[in-house]
């Protein structure tokens, strides 16, 4: 099993132990093929990268031995004419596979907390619970200085039965508009002689 760290310094494991990656190209040969994520890197790539584009005449035999020191690294028990496991050739440039990587660890664990914290945010509280599910819903705060009322207490006074509200408009005059335009004109012409004789005007 080999196992390749990245988050911080590139260091590799073989079966559990340890091992030195060589110099900085070699290390960087690596690096490029982990970045990959097990896709085929070409050769040219791989040179342009570790010389910035202006590679020396013998790149391409630098680069052989680079990937020849990284197999017997990551594969000691290897034996000479056999094919390597994990630093592959692929068409014209190489790939690495079936190596354990923390970054990749990483982000799994990453993806399934995330996964995690979805579910449990789109689930809608019980009834009655509060939306960590640990106990009743807090109360809202109130702002008119009153205490809330209590289920309890409303329940109570939707057993009593309501008194009957009076319109201000027909507690004042009840009677119907017809009624008491009658009423007032009988009135009117009830106190006419009244007010005819206080005149001195005979009935």
């Amino acid at each position: 099993m080999v196992r390749i760290t990245v988050l911080g310094a590139l260091t590799a494991q073989v079966a559990g132990d340890a091992v030195r990656l060589g110099g900085p190209r070699q290390r960087a040969v690596l690096a490029r093929l982990l970045v990959a994520r097990g896709a085929a890197v070409s050769a040219e790539r791989l040179i342009d990268d570790l010389w910035d584009g202006d590679p020396p005449a013998k790149a391409a035999v630098s680069l052989q031995a680079y990937v020849s020191n990284l197999r017997r690294l990551l594969e000691p028990a290897r034996g000479p004419r056999q094919e390597s496991r994990l630093l592959v050739s692929a068409g014209r440039g190489y790939a690495l596979r079936e190596v354990d990587v923390d970054a990749a660890e990483f982000e799994t664990l990453t993806t399934r907390v995330n996964r995690r914290s979805r579910s449990r945010c789109g689930r809608a509280p019980r009834t009655g619970s509060s939306p960590t599910g640990r106990g009743p819903s807090p109360r809202p705060p109130t702002t008119s200085g009153t205490p809330p009322r209590s289920p309890a207490a409303g329940s109570r006074r939707a057993g009593r039965p309501r008194p009957a509200r009076r319109s201000a408009r027909w507690t004042a005059d009840a009677r119907s508009p017809p009624q008491r335009h009658l009423e007032d004109r009988h009135a009117r012409a009830k106190w006419t002689p009244r007010r005819l004789s206080h005149t001195g005007v005979r009935q």
